[in-house]
């Protein structure tokens, strides 16, 4: 339980937190880029637990919530500092999120090993897997190029939100109006009429570039898409940064049931890293035209 000698204080955290939180990530093992950072805290609202002592305030404990409209909202970026875990601290800051949403939305989140007994005590359950493919674009060999997709423009914005929508089951336009803007890469295929019918973004992390979300129409269309911002993403010089380790490596996050999806990006190379479950309270399913949906847009985001 937290120690009640101690002096903790919940606050909304802002722009001049963002260094803190980033210095929590590195010290519970993971990195986020400032980009990152920036869409992780304008999609939504981070909260962070502060311990008062020796005349500073700490952050050691951090969660944010993504509210998606009344019918859903995702969990994301629980973490507690490794010398203040197993104190109750994880369960406080998730409660803290919770308090925010409505009580009859699907709350979704993408668990860690450490953190899932956290959420079962809360009432979260899996409803699936996703599954984390990378490509290493220095493998990528000079081949098929996608003539379907091209740029995502501003006008298309409505749009975006809009297929979003029907896929995720929630308004998620704070999150993509982030995203527009931090996102280096949008790409789109696009009916006769002009229309968008299937998009994706990529944006650069610590050391790899994220890709994300995948919504389309068909896995043909989710992998043209992909096969678009890889190519884009071999050929241009921004890929061969220095700062990018690995001759640049791209990452996506697919829900378990795009089977079919994941063996076309391991038609394209790619591999996968890692398995993790997705867990949601209020619901054994999530809403919305999953199966418009092949990859997320973050695993804080959904």
């Amino acid at each position: 339980m937290i120690d009640s000698r101690q002096e903790f204080t919940f606050a909304k955290l802002g722009e001049h937190d963002r260094a803190d939180l980033q210095q929590l990530a590195e010290r519970v093992g993971w990195h986020f880029a400032d980009e990152q950072v920036a869409l992780l805290m304008a999609a939504g609202t981070v909260y962070g637990l502060h311990a008062a002592g020796a005349g500073r305030r700490e952050l050691i404990g951090a969660s944010a919530i993504y509210p998606y409209g009344r019918n859903l909202a995702s969990l994301g970026i629980v973490m507690v500092s490794p010398e203040h875990q197993r104190q109750g601290i994880g369960t406080a800051v998730v409660r803290r999120c919770l308090a925010d949403v409505d009580p009859q939305a699907h709350v979704m989140l993408i668990a860690t090993p450490q953190g899932r007994p956290v959420y079962e005590s809360l009432g979260f359950r899996i409803v699936e897997q996703v599954h984390r493919y990378e490509l290493d674009l220095a493998s990528v060999a000079d081949g098929r190029r996608s003539h379907v997709a091209t740029a995502l423009r501003q006008d298309d914005l409505a749009a975006v939100v809009a297929l979003d929508e029907t896929a995720s089951g929630g308004r998620r336009e704070a999150a993509y109006q982030a995203l527009w803007q931090i996102a280096r890469i949008g790409v789109a295929v696009r009916d006769d009429g002009g229309h968008v019918r299937g998009f994706t973004f990529a944006l650069r992390g610590t050391d790899r570039w994220l890709m994300g979300p995948v919504i389309a129409d068909s896995v043909h269309m989710a992998a043209e898409l992909v096969q678009a911002v890889v190519e884009r993403l071999h050929t241009e010089a921004f890929a061969c940064k220095p700062e990018l380790t690995g001759g640049g490596t791209v990452r996506l996050d697919v829900p378990g049931q795009q089977a079919e999806f994941q063996a076309s990006l391991q038609g394209l190379g790619f591999q996968e890293t890692r398995q993790s479950p997705v867990m949601s309270f209020g619901g054994k399913t999530l809403p919305g035209h999953r199966d418009r949906m092949f990859a997320m847009i973050d695993p804080a985001l959904g």
